[in-house]
């Protein structure tokens, strides 16, 4: 009896270890991921002088970046079934740490957009497995709480390119970079036992719960069981595109990150064009953005359990319109940055709020490759708009600015209403 109890606590302390190590590893991971997507707008700057090339550039860099998420994204179902979430995560940061090195040692404009696609395929793959893996298996604290990292990454960015560039060489800074990613592949390798044994914890405990409890289908097979071997053949875009609320979702995700990535490319360059702020400092102050989401994504995750995902989002949204007005008045740099604070605290919880709700939008057979669907639409929304956004600035000028950012926002607002809004006849939860 006594050995029984002793295996027993020993077999809960090993989940718990397992459960903070996996749940530590998705969090550092995380600041690798968001490292890179927040390079390439402070660099731009002195980047464009360096390979000679029109400003408007970067749109096509950017696109290179997005259309290997893309890819990476819709693939992204049948690579975690044929790997497994912890080794998608592996592949997608040797993808990462060869791209960004690869931006460091790239001379020409053709390497550069290799790199982004390169980087794009990491990314890609990264975000589908973490984000699924969470869904699945966390709460939406963790949820915020793992985006708030990203945003950790995101503000290590500019400020390492800011010294980089202060010392003369934007090259140095994605150099720098690639160590950090190479270390960050090096960690996850080391936890795949983790993640192996904390997934078998989570399936036994759910296949337990659902067996004790009855909820099984007529051949005998639990919910999780069912979902699992649906999962194995992969679900078609055409069939997530047919289940309710599918389209309206990928239009909140391609809503949401055009805005957000036209903020990360083209702020930096809206502070220097339009604010006539010096290159370096603007790739500092950029960081403050980042830093406001980093704040943003805590207070979310504190609030998450109380708030909910759709409380979130709205409150999120509600803030960056406000932002966004004390952008477009600022007349010092101090209201500038407190803006540009303010924009990033309120896109704090929406990206992270709305992929944790698939797992109320959809059922579980469906969810993860409706995280690989939203993604890939969010992805195109990084490629599409901030590629037009620097058409219509290199013509018209960058205090188009605050008003392109406006109207994204609008537009947010009225998806978002429209993925949570109840169907008729359906009682308030």
């Amino acid at each position: 009896m006594m050995d029984r109890q002793l295996n027993d606590t020993a077999d809960r302390n090993k989940k718990r270890t397992s459960a903070i190590v996996v749940i530590a590893t998705l969090y550092i991971a995380f600041i690798g991921v968001g490292l890179p997507n927040s390079l390439l707008g402070a660099a731009w700057p002195s980047m464009q002088t360096y390979v000679d090339v029109p400003a408007s550039y970067a749109g096509w860099i950017t696109l290179a970046i997005s259309l290997g998420m893309f890819v990476s994204s819709l693939l992204s179902e049948r690579c975690i079934i044929g790997l497994g979430a912890h080794r998608t995560m592996v592949l997608s940061f040797a993808f990462i740490a060869a791209s960004v090195a690869g931006f460091s040692l790239s001379a020409d404009y053709k390497a550069l957009l290799a790199s982004g696609a390169a980087l794009g395929v990491g990314i890609g793959l990264m975000e589908a497995a973490a984000n699924g893996y969470v869904v699945k298996h966390l709460s939406s604290r963790h949820m915020n709480w793992m985006h708030c990292f990203w945003g950790v990454g995101a503000a290590i960015g500019p400020l390492l390119m800011a010294s980089a560039i202060g010392g003369g060489a934007y090259r140095t800074g994605y150099r720098y970079a690639a160590f950090v990613e190479v270390a960050v592949l090096l960690l996850v390798i080391a936890t795949l036992s983790f993640f192996k044994s904390n997934e078998k914890a989570l399936s036994s405990a759910s296949e337990g719960s659902e067996k004790a409890t009855g909820n099984t289908n007529a051949s005998g097979e639990t919910p999780g069981q069912s979902a699992a071997a649906s999962k194995e053949k992969g679900k078609s875009l055409a069939e997530l595109m047919a289940r309710p609320k599918a389209p309206v979702a990928v239009i909140a995700f391609f809503l949401y990150c055009s805005v957000e990535m036209t903020v990360m490319l083209w702020g930096a360059s809206y502070m220097v064009m339009a604010k006539h702020i010096e290159e370096s400092a603007a790739a500092g102050w950029m960081s403050v953005f980042f830093v406001g989401m980093v704040v943003g994504r805590v207070a979310a995750g504190a609030a998450a359990v109380k708030m909910g995902n759709k409380k979130l989002i709205a409150a999120g949204l509600a803030i960056s319109a406000l932002s966004v007005a004390v952008i477009l008045a600022a007349s010092s740099v101090a209201l500038l940055s407190a803006g540009f604070f303010a924009l990033g605290f309120g896109f704090g919880p929406v990206f992270p709020s709305l992929l944790h709700a698939t797992s109320d939008n959809f059922e579980e057979e469906y969810a993860q490759a409706m995280v690989g669907a939203q993604l890939a639409s969010a992805f195109l929304g990084n490629a599409i708009i901030p590629l037009i956004f620097g058409a219509l600035a290199g013509t018209f000028g960058y205090g188009l600015f605050p008003f392109t950012l406006i109207m994204l926002l609008a537009l947010l607002v009225l998806a978002s209403w429209a993925l949570f809004k109840r169907p008729p006849g359906r009682p308030r939860p």
